[in-house]
């Protein structure tokens, strides 16, 4: 907010007696302490505010568009009658207290490449020379050493997801970024991915229990070899797919996205969770989503795994990021969305000998 102090709501204080003692002293004390309270209230309506969204998608300075998630309620896993689950997905409550931001794509190759010229970083399978999954000639998946996210086996633009990344490539990029920009990134936890990818909604897909419109929504299950229905044998460039209620794009499909969570089978609980952070120990991370080589039942809302955090990687594994540092709220509203608003609120406190006995945020 502004270093001036501009109260976007009104302070009413009781008359001053016409007569008594000290009356210039209690003026006095109570001119301070409403401008005190003032620039209080100030701040903590301007944070409420920032509940109150006009701008849904903000965009970082690589370009990356972020969409606002609200906090909510939702069932996390699946029924026992959804089609080609885990018995790992046990149905239970979940509440996120705190609204986020998640990358409306998948972190892309051209966004990656500004990480690698900023840093000089290798990633692991550079490092270790051992490469990862990639596509060969014949068109079969293989590990080799040459494949890694500069070269995964097939043609790449900088607006394809990338790929051939461990998870802990992946918090090296956020942890860049974070730097960077002065903010919190990280990978969305696996609530928060699911509860994102839902949208609302309790179907086995985001669009409903049927797998059939998964080529309008997904790139999925396709071989170098055969001749896919959506188009594309391996990734995709980010967003050529529907996106979903929130305008993410590819939650189903198109690579694999880790997660934040450690990955222990069959570890959800039945009881209600709120802001779940998964296992405290073990060594594989969570992914989600499926991929480009994946069965559609792989791509289901709930469906999940598990990989080493830094030996796998693949061709079909990528990620996207979550902003948090803006959780209690979201982009900052408009000067005048926040004037119109700011007229229902008014603050109200009672002043007993030049003190503030109470002070109330009331909504008119």
């Amino acid at each position: 907010m502004a270093n001036s102090i501009e109260s976007p709501f009104d302070v009413h204080q009781p008359d001053v007696p016409a007569s008594g003692p000290d009356v210039s002293l209690l003026a006095k004390r109570a001119g301070v302490i409403c401008a005190a309270v003032t620039f209080v209230l100030a701040m903590i309506l301007d944070a409420h505010a920032a509940e109150s969204l006009d701008t849904k998608e903000i965009k970082n300075s690589l370009g990356m568009k972020l969409v606002y998630i609200p906090p909510g309620k939702f069932t996390m896993g699946s029924p026992e009658t959804e089609p080609g689950r885990e018995e790992q997905e046990t149905p239970h409550e979940v509440e996120l207290t705190k609204g986020f931001y998640l990358g409306a794509y998948e972190v892309t190759v051209g966004q990656f490449k500004q990480f690698v010229a900023d840093t000089k970083f290798q990633t692991d399978g550079e490092h270790d020379g051992k490469g990862g999954w990639g596509v060969n000639e014949a068109g079969s998946i293989e590990v080799k050493g040459k494949y890694t996210w500069k070269s995964p086996g097939f043609k790449q633009s900088d607006d394809h997801p990338v790929v051939l990344v461990s998870w802990s490539d992946a918090k090296a990029f956020c942890r860049w970024l974070s730097d960077k920009e002065k903010k919190e990134y990280r990978l969305p936890t696996e609530a928060q991915w699911e509860y994102a990818c839902r949208a609302g909604t309790q179907t086995a897909y985001t669009f409903g229990n049927d797998p059939q419109p998964l080529q309008v929504f997904a790139n999925i299950g396709d071989r170098p070899a055969g001749n896919p229905k959506d188009g594309y044998h391996q990734a995709a460039p980010v967003g050529r797919f529907k996106p979903n209620a929130f305008g993410l794009y590819d939650m189903h499909g198109n690579v694999w996205e880790w997660c934040e969570d450690r990955y222990v089978a069959n570890s959800y609980r039945p009881e209600k969770q709120t802001d779940p952070s998964g296992p405290t120990s073990g060594n594989a991370r969570v992914q989600r989503g499926g991929g480009w080589s994946s069965a559609a039942s792989r791509c289901r809302s709930a469906a999940r795994i598990g990989r080493d955090l830094v030996a796998y990687r693949g061709s079909y594994q990528g990620f996207r990021v979550a902003l948090v540092q803006a959780a209690a709220g979201a982009p900052r509203e408009s000067g005048a969305a926040r004037e119109k608003r700011a007229g229902g609120r008014v603050a109200y406190m009672l002043l007993v000998n030049g003190a503030v006995t109470d002070a109330v945020v009331k909504t008119a």
